[in-house]
Formats: C-alpha cells, structure tokens, sequence
C-alpha cells in the first residue's frame, strides 16, 4: 500500500474547508492539493476483509503480530474491529497496537522505519473475534514537524503491512 491509501477523501476534490492545506506528488508529475486535517483524520482501510474459522472450531486464545514497514514522514495507527456482515454497525470492541513509527527522513535516501507490535486479545475481542465474519481496519496519521516544513509530499511513500494470528485452536463444544 502506499501513503495516498490511507488518507481519507484524497480522491476528491478540496472540500469547503480552512487552510492549511498540502500538494500530494504523484509518480507521474501530476499534483492534488488536498485540506492537510485529512492526512490526520481516521480514515477507514478495509471495511469487509472476509475470515472464516471453519468447521466447529474456535479459538480460545489469539496474539496478532503487526508488522509494518512505513516509508512516510508520519506515524501510521491501525486499529482493527470484529463484526458480523448481518449487524454492521454492531463494532467489536477497539484493537490498537502503538502506532508505527514514521521512516527516517533525515538521511538521503529515506530509511523506511520497520516495526513490530504485539497484541493478545483480551476475553471480549476474543468474543468479538471468534463470533465475527468481518473486520473493519480504521487507520490515521500523527501529526509531526514534517508537515509544516514540507508543502509537498508524496503520494507514493510505501507501506508494507503484515498481521500474523497466532492462536490455539480448540472445537467448539470442547473446554
């Protein structure tokens, strides 16, 4: 994924709202101003990445390894919620790791920043995630000096993200 991929509303056009604003580059020399509040505003990744636990399993514990290569100037959140597709506005409870740090944009070339985060779900994401069908990937930037020494950035940063589940798996009439 790339940095665009994770800001809110980047594919339109500049909404009725105050300054400051800042110019997204893309590869092909083209250039989109968009309102800056957007790059630090909550923006929804995935709303339906479809999981099965198949058969009549369940887990009864489960660790999420997050790893994520970040080549922005910002910090990246990713919070994760469970749900069912019949109740979608029925949300799990929150599953937010730190947030990753940005790559290291003091040397030439740029040092993307690569981080790992751990996160073993407590009884109620447990709950949520083994009586789900979907996940709802939330994620947003933190605000740093990069943005107001910049009026430019780039579209294209990359951001390579891996979740890992690591869980013990037992039948669901089992104890």
């Amino acid at each position: 994924m790339e940095f665009k991929d994770f800001v809110f509303d980047w594919k339109k056009n500049i909404p009725n709202t105050p300054a400051p604003f800042i110019v997204l580059e893309y590869e092909n020399n083209k250039y989109k101003t968009i309102s800056t509040n957007l790059i630090f505003s909550p923006s929804t990744v995935i709303d339906s990445f479809p999981f099965y636990i198949q058969g009549s399993y369940s887990l009864a514990s489960v660790t999420l390894v997050y790893t994520v290569k970040n080549g922005c100037p910002f910090p990246l959140n990713l919070q994760m919620q469970f749900f069912d597709k019949e109740e979608p506005d029925i949300l799990g409870p929150v599953i937010l790791p730190p947030s990753f740090d940005a790559a290291n944009f003091d040397v030439f070339p740029v040092i993307a920043n690569t981080s790992t985060q751990s996160i073993t779900l407590d009884p109620s994401q447990l709950m949520s995630f083994n009586n789900s069908d979907r996940v709802k990937f939330t994620s947003w930037y933190n605000e740093n000096d990069f943005i107001n020494q910049n009026d430019t950035i780039s579209a294209h940063y990359p951001i390579d993200i891996s979740i890992v589940l690591i869980g013990v798996v037992k039948g669901k009439d089992e104890d």
